[in-house]
């Protein structure tokens, strides 16, 4: 998983946000995977070892996408020893970001999905997005990892 490392950032869908959504941060290094997510009350924070991941097989993959690869994109994908969390990369051709999608189950995935970005101006980009959030539903309302996980409003 080494050629993954770096840090993600995104949104996961969570119940306990009045719009449905909070940042989500997920840092991976050589040995660790940090999960830090903004729920609307607090920050839910997990942590695995990289050596309890494996590699999803082809046909694993092709099972979570219907028998087809619905992002017309090479995946690349690990699974925990226990099933969940999955970690589904793939890049961007056009702006050279790596993609995350996080599949941690649940009944915030019946949401949707969570998928994180990150680049050279990943910070830049998700800055723009929360930008663009606020611009349509009102400032302060996403629970932010800086606000221990709520709202600034």
């Amino acid at each position: 998983m080494k050629e993954f490392n770096g840090r993600y950032l995104g949104f996961s869908p969570t119940d306990e946000s009045a719009v449905g959504v909070g940042e989500m941060e997920v840092v991976i290094n050589a040995d660790k995977i940090k999960i830090r997510m903004a729920t609307g009350l607090e920050i839910k924070e997990e942590e695995y070892l990289v050596e309890d991941f494996r590699r999803m097989t082809s046909e694993e993959i092709a099972a979570l996408m219907y028998g087809r690869n619905v992002f017309d994109v090479e995946l690349r994908a690990f699974r925990h020893s226990t099933d969940l969390p999955e970690l589904l990369f793939f890049e961007d051709k056009k702006s050279k970001c790596l993609i995350l999608w996080f599949r941690w189950g649940g009944v915030g995935e019946s949401f949707g999905p969570t998928v994180l970005l990150s680049c050279a101006n990943g910070t830049e980009d998700f800055d723009l997005c929360i930008s663009k959030l606020e611009k349509m539903h009102g400032k302060n309302l996403l629970p932010r990892l800086r606000n221990n996980g709520k709202a600034e409003n």
